[in-house]
This record gives structure tokens, sequence and C-alpha cells, in this order.
């Protein structure tokens, strides 16, 4: 795979308050398929252009309101054990992700808040038994966050998304379905600490909620919710 990529943007200010953000980012990508027997499978080659926008608003000195569009090129995935194709390369894929939000970062805590929609191409076995993404799928949600110092050296971060993600377009077994390995709650706690002692040390401990997602496209199997916990140490010199 060999991608080339020239991209620019420009940040347009409006009045004291609003302001608007423009990019253009286009993109050569090549990408060459081979056999498991190591022949080639064909080559696939193509030039896009994706646009990013957004536009925004200064509600006070440290906080930003905001709504953007995007796009970008997603590379394919290689073709795993199980399918008529196995180790091909899929087609890379554009997605489209729009998003309005706003953000605050204030002496002692900060915090932001975003509704998103993400379209994206979807993955599936065709009748034939290989693997395609020629199907789409929506991922809409909320996501919130923020974080509050306690004291010169305790920070305390916490971060929630609450996901709807279902595919719109595929085998009709699967449309409408919950999109496989897309929880519908994650939540995130973490607690640092600067060690005043040793200048650069931070302690970290973290909990990660993830709730239950489905394995496959059809929803058949389910995989339960769990949580994973982190303890942690970095040093900055």
């Amino acid at each position: 795979i060999l991608q080339k990529a020239v991209f620019a943007s420009d940040t347009v200010k409006l009045s004291e308050r609003w302001s608007v953000l423009g990019g253009l980012r286009q993109t050569r990508y090549e990408q060459n398929d081979y056999n498991v027997n190591g022949s080639s499978a064909g080559r696939y080659s193509d030039s896009v252009v994706t646009p990013t926008l957004a536009l925004m608003y200064q509600a006070a000195p440290n906080t930003m309101a905001y709504a953007s569009y995007m796009e970008s090129l997603e590379p394919g995935k290689s073709v795993g054990v199980g399918y008529t194709n196995y180790g091909h390369m899929l087609d890379p894929m554009v997605s489209k992700q729009l998003e309005v939000g706003i953000k605050t970062e204030q002496e002692r805590w900060s915090g932001t808040a975003a509704l998103f929609r993400i379209e994206r191409a979807s993955e599936y076995a065709n009748t034939a038994g290989a693997l395609v993404n020629d199907g789409e799928a929506a991922y809409q949600g909320l996501e919130v966050g923020g974080g509050v110092r306690l004291g010169s050296q305790w920070l305390l971060e916490g971060n929630l998304m609450l996901l709807d993600a279902s595919y719109e377009k595929g085998p009709a077994a699967s449309q409408g379905k919950r999109v496989a390995g897309a929880p519908e709650l994650m939540a995130t706690a973490r607690l640092s600490y600067k060690v005043p002692q040793v200048a650069g040390l931070k302690l970290m401990a973290d909990a990660k909620y993830t709730g239950d997602v489905m394995a496959d496209t059809a929803n058949r199997f389910n995989v339960p919710a769990h949580t994973l916990y982190n303890l942690g140490a970095s040093y900055s010199t």
C-alpha cells in the first residue's frame, strides 16, 4: 500500500466570535493485491479529494462551540481465514463525520460535549463467501468528558460515550442490527498524581467500562460487558 497526500487548510475570522475553518486533502492511493501463493491478484489505484469544514463560535474567552463536517480515506484491511478471498486486501473506503459540540478549558477544570454521526462502509461475506466492504454502517451518539484539578498534584478525568451503531446497507439479515464490535456504552475514569519529590514523574490509575458488543453482523452472538483496570507511571525528562 502506498499513500501520497497533499493537505491545505485555513481559518477565516468572520467577527470577534465567529470563524470558519476549511481544508482539502488529496490522497493518491495505490494498492497491490496478492494471492496466498504470492502471485498478483490485481492492482488498485485512485486519487480521492476529502474536505474538512468547521464553523466555530467563541462563546467565552476559553469556551468554543463548533459544528464540523469531514471526510477521510480509510485503507482496506487484509481478508482473514474463512473467506474465499483470503489474503486479499479490500479496497479503501471514504468515511463521513458530522459533529456538533462545545469545549471549555478553565484554570481548574475542563470539559467537552459532542453529538456526532459517522457513516462508513461495512464489511460482510457475500453469497460467494468473499469478504466485501459494500455495506454501510452509521454510528451516532453523545460523548461527554472532563477533568478537574484537585490541588496542585492531583487530576481527576472522566469520559462517557453513548453510541447507537447500526447497519443501514448490506445483507437483509444485518440491516437495522447493531454493528459488530460496537458497544452502546463506554465510560472511563482516571486519577493521576504528580510526584512532587521527583520532577517529571506521574502515577496513574484508571478504569474503563465497555458495554456488551455483538460478535457478528447478524447479532447471533453477544460478548458480555467488561471493565479494565490499569495502574501506570510516566516520567518526562
